[in-house]
Formats: C-alpha cells, structure tokens, sequence
C-alpha cells in the first residue's frame, strides 16, 4: 500500500522498470533457447504478477487521492490501520497535516502507518479516528480494553497451545521483528486483537469466548483423522496443533486456488522416470517441483513436535505439510514421496487426512499403508533396487552391523545409488524386521543441507500470497519462517 508521494514516485518507477522488464524477457525468447519453459513460464508469470501489484497500488492511491474512497462498515479491527492510511489521503492530508492535528512529529506518524499502527497504543489510535473525522463502531472496540494477553496465554496453554508459540506464529511482528516479552504484556495493544482474532478464526472460537472468564474446548482435530502422533507427545499439543495446521492447509488451497489437479500416478518407475524427464535431474528440489506439477501442494513447517508429517486432502485438493527436524536432504526426499503415496489413495474421496508420526519409531510399521508408502518412496529414491541393495548390504557385511556402514558405502558406490538414501533404507529394513536402532549409523551418512529452505522456496515461487486476505497472509507468511528467527 502506497501512504505518502514519495512511495508513490518509487512504486511508479518500479512499475516501468518491471514493464520492461517483461518486455525484454518476451523480446528475448529466441535468444535464451536454453532455458527452462518452466523456468521461463515462472519468470514470466512472477514478473506479471509484480506488475499488477505495483498498478493496483499506483491506481488506489491516485483514487484516494482524487477524494474518492467509500467507508465501508468495519467488520474487524484488524481492518482499522489500513481504513486510517487510506481515510488520511483521501481527507487530502498528508503524513505531516495529521501530525500537527495530533501535536506530534511528521516522523511518529510515518512510524505508526509503516507498522499499520502495530505501535499505536488504543488511545492514541481514537485520537487519529477524531483528527480524520471517521465514524467507526464503537462495539468494535467494546472488548479491546479489556484484554489481558496474559490471560489469553493462560487459557489456551490449557489447551495446548504454549506461549512460545503464540508469540512465534500467531502475534503479528512488529516492524518485521517478532514481539518481546514487554510487548507480549500491552494491554490495549491492536496487535494483542489481531491475535485473539487469529485465535477465534483458527479454532472457531468467538472473541468473547477467549476474553471472558469461562474455559475454553477445542473439538477434535478433525474428523475421522488418520492419526499418529510421536511417541511421548502431548494429546492436547499434539490435537491444537493439528486444528492450526489445517488451518495453514486451507489458506494453501486458497493460494493455489488457480493450480490444475492432475491424477496421482503411484508406479514408482513411472515417477522417478517423469521427475527425471521434467527436471534432468533427481533431487529434493525436481522432486518437490513434480510435485506441485501434479496439483498437489508441499507446505513445509519448522515448529518443535507435535506431529512429524501430513497429508491433507479437502474439497479434492492434496496438501502435503513436512515438518522435519532434520538438515538431510535424503529424509526429506523420503517423507516427500511418502506423503505423496498417501495423497494418491483413494482418489474418489474429497476428504482424507494422515498424519505422521517419526518415521524412526517401530510403530510406524504397525500401519499397512505406512509400509506400502514406505516401499514406494525407497523404490522411487532407490530406482527400483531398494530389496536388492539391501540384500547386497546385508551379505557384504556377513550379518555384523559393526561392517554395516561400510558395507552400505561399498554397494552404493558400486551401483551408482545416493549412499544417504540407501542408509535410510537399511535403517527402516532393520527396524522394521529386526526391531535394531540403526539410526546413529544411517545419519552419520547423511549430506546436510537447508531442505526446509529449498521446500519452502519452491513454495514461494508457486503460491499466490494475493489471493489471501491479509490477516491470513500474515499468518501464513509467519508460519513459513524459521523457528529460531
């Protein structure tokens, strides 16, 4: 959103140079023959994309500008920090008029309307609504001073839900900055409002419910739930957050409202062969790519516990959420394809959800399905020679799992296979069938690397964060940052 002239002179120039851009890029097909057409598709479409941003900023502004701008009914207040930017310009005042009405300096004003208000305590914001003149609902506010964040906090931890979290992923940042713990204690903050409303939309809960004195309940999860939590997790962490996840699930499905849903082919020939086809490669990127090609949605997420992987399906739109602690590409690979298995049973249903749990943990092979998951991504990874290899490892080792990490070395080289995915392979073999731990061993062959980062860029370059509204592209966007950020 445009706020003052100079913003407006920046964001005219970068429309004509993203203009020219786009034409350059269409004035150069012949020449950039080697590129991708995906690649050049995407370029095209991002530039497209930016474009239309730019214009429709430019065109809101001139329009408030000209003195045009219809005060609709404010149905929340979160809505309020833009509805105040866009009532000041089209009053005709600029950033410094509004600051001699309220007795302040030109540079407070800049500040509060940079952050949408986020600063702004809930007396100093009524005193902008007077200057402007704009008549809001008082019952907007009837709640507001009243909160207690601390009591919020309280409520839901009861619940599941634990502080940390909230503060991480569902109080809006200040400045692009998360909250301190000082803030965290505001009490007429529109940030602390903004979060009881993030709340009461994630787990239908009304404001009034997570103000008032009564005891919260969060239904299950979700109905008919395929669930399997990690060993040792909380139930009620474990089932709040699941409600949130889905949540996430759906804004990704509004996101990616535009992208075609092609049938889930599960022969792994016929996968590694298309992935290799389409990318000239096979890596955790050309995997995640193929992928999405399909229709299907990779959401990756980097919160602590709770549940180890997802694959969600509503209203016939696949979304696979992978929450991995680890820094190895092979594992992620792995639980990639094996959400992806998922997402292609029982394709006559609208509605199907698994949850993981660690895929290290023997319960997991107490599910059929997990095990033929299981297969199919190793057979993917290991182009059809998992068993084979394994036997090979197993034999060359003489039955001593002190030879086993060498053995697992020699036959990888010697076949041409990622030495990483088939030390996996044997470590699920063993646990499976042997009930070892072989784990230390397998993840002493890793490569390590960011995979939740290359996930999480894949997504960006595919989701369309526009089609949100802005509480929950907020909410997404912070979902999509590093936990220890």
């Amino acid at each position: 959103m445009i706020k003052n002239e100079r913003q407006y002179r920046i964001t005219k120039a970068q429309a004509e140079r993203f203009s020219q851009a786009l034409r350059d890029l269409r004035a150069d097909e012949d020449e950039q023959h080697e590129l991708h057409p995906r690649l050049r598709q995407i370029q095209e479409e991002a530039l497209k994309s930016q474009l239309k941003d730019l214009k429709d900023d430019l065109r809101e502004y001139e329009t408030l500008k000209a003195g045009s701008f219809a005060f609709e009914q404010l149905k929340s207040v979160s809505e309020l920090p833009k509805l105040l930017i866009r009532a000041r310009i089209a009053s005709g005042f600029s950033q410094r008029e509004l600051a001699g009405r309220l007795g302040l300096k030109e540079q407070q004003i800049q500040r509060y309307e940079a952050t949408n208000y986020a600063s702004a305590s809930l007396n100093r914001i009524m005193e902008v609504v007077s200057a402007l003149g704009v008549e809001i609902n008082k019952a907007v506010f009837a709640e507001v001073g009243n909160i207690s964040l601390g009591a919020v906090l309280s409520k839901v931890s009861a619940i599941g839900l634990a502080p940390e979290f909230i503060r991480k992923r569902l109080l809006p940042r200040k400045g692009g900055h998360l909250i301190s713990a000082g803030d965290m204690r505001v009490r007429d903050s529109i940030r602390v409002r903004a979060t009881v409303e993030a709340l009461a939309n994630i787990f239908s809960w009304t404001p009034h419910q997570l103000l008032a004195g009564e005891d919260l309940a969060l239904k299950s999860a979700i109905e008919g739930v395929r669930f399997k939590r990690i060993a040792r997790a909380n139930p009620r962490r474990v089932n709040a957050y699941t409600v949130y996840a889905h949540y996430l699930g759906l804004l990704t499905i509004q996101a990616c409202a535009e992208l075609p849903i092609r049938s889930i082919p599960t022969d792994p020939a016929q996968v590694r062969g298309a992935i290799e086809s389409s990318y000239g490669s096979f890596s955790l990127a050309a995997i995640v790519n193929y992928i999405w090609d399909l229709g299907v949605v990779v959401l990756p997420l980097d919160d602590p516990g709770a549940f180890h992987g997802a694959c969600f399906r509503e209203d016939g739109r696949n979304v696979i959420v992978l929450k991995q602690k680890t820094s190895y590409c092979s594992r992620w690979a792995f639980d990639c394809l094996h959400e992806f298995w998922h997402a292609g049973q029982e394709s006559d249903l609208l509605e199907r959800t698994v949850l993981e749990q660690d895929v290290s943990s023997v319960e997991s092979f107490d599910f059929q399905e997990e095990k033929r998951a299981n297969r199919f991504a190793v057979e993917v990874l290991l182009d059809g020679k998992g068993q084979r290899l394994a036997e090979e490892c197993l034999a060359e080792a003489r039955g001593e799992l002190r030879f086993l990490k060498k053995a697992v070395q020699a036959v990888a080289s010697r076949e041409g296979v990622p030495v990483d995915s088939l030390a996996n392979y044997l470590a699920f073999r063993l646990a499976d069938e042997q009930e070892v731990n072989w784990w230390g061993a397998a993840n002493s062959l890793q490569n390590a690397d960011n995979p939740w980062k290359i996930v999480r860029n894949v997504f960006f370059e595919r989701a369309d964060f526009a089609k949100l509204a802005e509480p929950d592209r907020e909410l997404l966007a912070q979902a999509l940052t590093a936990w220890e950020e």
